[in-house]
């Protein structure tokens, strides 16, 4: 995976300057050594361009080959630095959020069987698919229905979510309504790997949400 480069503006006794934040690599450090316009700048602790109108271009055709450089921070005011990359004060940033390979996706859909109500798992034909839900003990193969069900229960439907979505997509059929939040929270949040830094969807946020954007 490429380093990412990091800009923010900041004002210093040598002018305006453009901060480079980055953790700790060999190839981007060889690279600055190799540009003179680029200096360390000790009352910042960090390296550091002059900011001029092309500024950030200059700066993206020098890393382009080695390193991925993110302006989108360039104003944010920095509070604190740990590993040269954190960003705080009014924009607070510990990092993007990564989005996580999943093997296959599936399709929750609400059936009713002698009375009884079950959530049934449509997909694609996938034998990751198929061993996953296999695998999973809140899932049990249907004969009659042809597929894997699950049973319409909050918790189950949690435990779920929280052991598969990280593996696969989970969409929800039309005439399937969920209106707990923290399954609706869940569903936000399952495109993303969660690490130590990773804030969850506020649950005062999902009230005010509207369901069809799940």
């Amino acid at each position: 995976m490429r380093p990412i480069i990091y800009l923010n503006h900041r004002v210093s006794q040598h002018g305006d300057l453009c901060v480079l934040l980055f953790k700790k690599n060999d190839a981007v450090l060889r690279r600055i050594q190799q540009n003179g316009w680029i200096r360390w700048q000790p009352e910042l602790r960090a390296y550091a361009a002059p900011s001029g109108e092309n500024a950030i271009g200059h700066i993206i055709d020098v890393f382009e080959d080695i390193a991925e450089v993110n302006s989108s921070y360039f104003h944010a005011r920095l509070k604190e630095s740990a590993e040269q990359v954190t960003i705080g004060d009014t924009h607070y940033f510990k990092g993007i959020l990564e989005k996580i390979e999943k093997v296959g996706s599936i399709t929750l859909v609400p059936v009713k069987n002698d009375q009884e109500r079950l959530i049934a798992i449509t997909f694609k034909n996938n034998k990751s698919t198929f061993r996953l839900l296999k695998a999973s003990e809140y899932t049990h193969w249907h004969n009659e229905l042809r597929s894997f069900v699950i049973a319409p229960k909050r918790w189950t439907l949690i435990r779920f979510l929280e052991e598969i979505s990280t593996r696969l997509r989970v969409k929800m059929h039309n005439e399937l309504s969920i209106v707990d939040y923290r399954i609706i929270q869940l569903l936000f949040e399952q495109a993303y790997q969660k690490d130590l830094y990773f804030k969850s969807c506020p649950i005062e946020f999902i009230k005010f949400y509207a369901p069809e954007s799940i």
